[in-house]
């Protein structure tokens, strides 16, 4: 039996993030969402029925409207997710971000417009707002807190 090494793709190797897109994109953007909506809703029931009590999402669909809006400019659609029981927002300075090892090629000025797009669904999103500029294990007891 031979053995595998996978190999780690480099930064300059990994295809551009996109930054920018062309109506006929934030429009399939837009039906992808509606579809992933509509086949998370056939999940949850699926896993309710089968006696599952939680369901950990890491970006949940903000992420994919929060990115349309990004592109679009006039996307405002946030009735369309369905409403979790608990939403957390790990807020993050995009100068933290660009001190990580990897970091965002969308550069620094994508990183501060996505954010003021964050913070204003703090509110309509009902998130449990945590400051992601400190200790990852102080942030790990304060998640805990809020699940307990």
């Amino acid at each position: 039996m031979a053995n595998k090494i996978a190999k780690t793709a480099k930064k300059e190797d990994a295809p551009k993030s996109v930054a920018r897109a062309g109506t006929i994109s934030i429009q399939l953007r837009k039906l992808f969402l509606k579809i992933d909506i509509g086949r998370f809703k056939t999940l949850l029931k699926r896993l309710e029925s089968e006696g599952y009590d939680y369901l950990v999402s890491d970006r949940y669909f903000y992420d994919t409207v929060v990115n349309i809006e990004f592109l679009s400019d006039d996307y405002h659609n946030n009735r369309a997710i369905p409403k979790p029981d608990l939403s957390i927002y790990l807020q993050i300075s995009p100068k933290m971000i660009m001190q990580r090892e990897r970091t965002p090629d969308q550069g620094m000025e994508y990183l501060k417009k996505k954010k003021k797009l964050y913070d204003e669904k703090i509110t309509d999103w009902n998130w449990k707002m945590i400051n992601g500029n400190r200790n990852k294990d102080v942030i790990f007891e304060e998640i805990k807190n809020y699940v307990a």
